[in-house]
Formats: C-alpha cells, structure tokens, sequence
C-alpha cells in the first residue's frame, strides 16, 4: 500500500504518476482563453527522471465539464474549480500565470490507477511554457490517511524529510511552516531541493497538505527543474494552496 502512495506523492519528481505511461507529443488543442498557452522551446532539456525519459507536450486544452470524470471537477466561473472525490470537496482558485490541465491530457498519469487510497484531481502548468516532467507545474491529489505517515498533515512532512531530503545533494529550502487557507484549515508546507538518486536530475519542490475529511489529505506538489521557473510559480502555488475553500 505505501509504494502506491510514493508512486502517487512522486509522481512529478520522479516521473510516474501511479505508474509510469508513455508521453504522445501533441494533444488536441483547445478554442478561446486556451489556444496559444504552450510556446515550445526549439531545444527541450532533456532530464533523467526515475523510471522514464523526460516526456514533452506542446499544446493542452482546457477544463470542460464531463459528468464522467474522476475525480469530479466542476467549473465555478473562469478561475474556480470544485473537486470531489470520495469525501473530499473543495474548491481551488488559480491565477496566472497557472492554468489547470486535466489527467486525461497528461499523457503520463494513468487514471486506472486511481482508488479510494490515492489519486489526482488535476494540475496546474505554467502559461507560455513547455508541459513537461521538468517544467513547473503543481499537481493536486488524495491521499488516505490510512497509509504511514499520512495520518495527518503535519506528519506527511516528516515523510518528505525522510524520502526527498537524502544525502549529500538533497537540502532544505525553507522549513516546516503554516499558511492559513480559506477554509480556516491550516495547510502544512515545506520546501525541498532533492536529488534521490546518483544521476538523476535534482529537483525543486514546495509540499502543502491539509487534513480534508477524517479518511483523506490533500496534498499540493510544486515541482521544477529550473531554480529560477520554481521560484516564479512560488507566489501563485502559495495563494493556490490559499485559495482552499469547502
């Protein structure tokens, strides 16, 4: 039970979402505020990440409504999403420059994986930018409290101090620390650099979880590559994990 719950708390750092999946190079493209999000780059870093080959998408579309998705996602105006799945319901609000991406359009997270134990609501990627493994992006999921160390928020962040920070490279950024959502729930953060493996590409990452239902956390994942494009996607992870609203 716990490797599902590492594969799922991992799945942008170390490139398998649940399980690894193959990446197809394009999808179809979106009409209105969505069309023109993604600007590839001509010379794509290409990363080792655990598992797999750094995976690239070039267009996305956006979030429509479909009664047959899971976890549910409805639309509440142009910037708020309401979630539900199992006994968890919240609503999220994102500016830019994030825009939201569902799991049926990353090629590389595997919805048939999904339980009552773990899985994805969506993820957020950075307007203008590459959608990749690499770049910045912040991935929303469930996490039963069922699993070690999941009992609760704070203690999920002393499981990120035991599985991300290992040495020599891996460091701490900035420490455990609390921000206040709208929900009046206190979401539990930190900020990591982490290298897991010899050879493999370093990341950068901030964690953020809540005790949403007496079964389930939610937990935030803003990941990057690039020191410079986690830094710029900082300020909109934190007023989304703020945003938090039941």
């Amino acid at each position: 039970m716990f490797d599902s719950a590492v594969k799922l708390v991992l799945g942008t750092l170390v490139g398998v979402a649940l399980v690894a999946a193959g990446c197809n190079t394009t999808a179809e493209a979106d009409t209105g505020e969505q069309e023109a999000l993604i600007a590839p780059e001509k010379d794509s870093i290409k990363i080792d990440i655990e598992g797999q080959e750094e995976q690239v998408q070039t267009t996305i579309t956006g979030v429509t409504e479909d009664p047959n998705r899971f976890p549910a996602i409805t639309l509440k105006g142009d910037s708020t999403l309401y979630f539900e799945a199992f006994n968890t319901r919240f609503t999220l609000r994102h500016d830019f420059p994030l825009v939201p991406v569902t799991n049926d359009k990353l090629s590389w997270i595997e919805e048939d994986n999904f339980n009552e134990q773990n899985g994805v609501y969506v993820t957020y990627v950075v307007a203008a930018r590459e959608i990749k493994l690499a770049a910045a992006n912040v991935r929303v999921d469930y996490i039963t409290k069922d699993f070690p160390s999941f009992g609760s928020a704070d203690s999920a962040l002393l499981w990120v101090d035991d599985f991300f920070i290992v040495p020599p490279e891996s460091r701490e950024i900035r420490a455990a620390h609390t921000v206040t959502t709208e929900s009046g729930k206190p979401a539990y953060c930190k900020e990591v650099f982490s290298v897991r493996k010899e050879g493999l590409s370093g990341k950068f990452i901030a964690f953020a979880y809540l005790d949403a239902s007496p079964e389930h956390l939610v937990g935030f994942n803003l990941t990057a590559v690039d020191s410079f494009e986690y830094k710029d996607a900082l300020p909109a992870f934190y007023d989304l994990v703020k945003s938090y609203g039941e």
